[in-house]
């Protein structure tokens, strides 16, 4: 079983160099900013939202759209690991809406990557 995944709420966190132990998946995707449209599964918003993000970031889309698939694959494979903590100290993910957000719309498409 793969140990522990830190979620953080983009790179404002960066406890790569804190000590502890386990994997860091570093949230980039604001996604109350930006189109999202309703009706896609993960496979039909990524190139969505890494064409929106190219466009604000002015990094190649393919090198976004790679770090959006990179970050569902790691989120999908949660449930294999030890211990999942996100954000810094849970609470900052639970009680922001940003947060809230984020993770429920991931959360009602993680478990079915690719399905429509």
């Amino acid at each position: 079983m793969p140990g522990t995944l830190h979620i953080t709420n983009g790179d404002s966190v960066e406890i790569r160099d804190t000590g502890l132990e386990g994997d860091v998946l570093t949230w980039k995707d604001a996604l109350h900013e930006g189109p999202v449209p309703g009706g896609l599964n993960l496979d039909e918003l990524r190139p969505v939202r890494a064409r929106y993000l190219a466009s604000l970031d002015h990094l190649p889309e393919a090198e976004i759209m790679a770090d959006l698939e990179r970050r569902d694959r790691t989120l999908a494979e949660f449930r294999e690991r030890s211990e999942v903590v996100s954000g810094s100290s849970t609470i900052f993910m639970i009680n922001c809406s940003y947060s809230r957000f984020s993770t429920g719309s991931r959360g009602r498409t993680e478990a079915q990557p690719g399905s429509a």
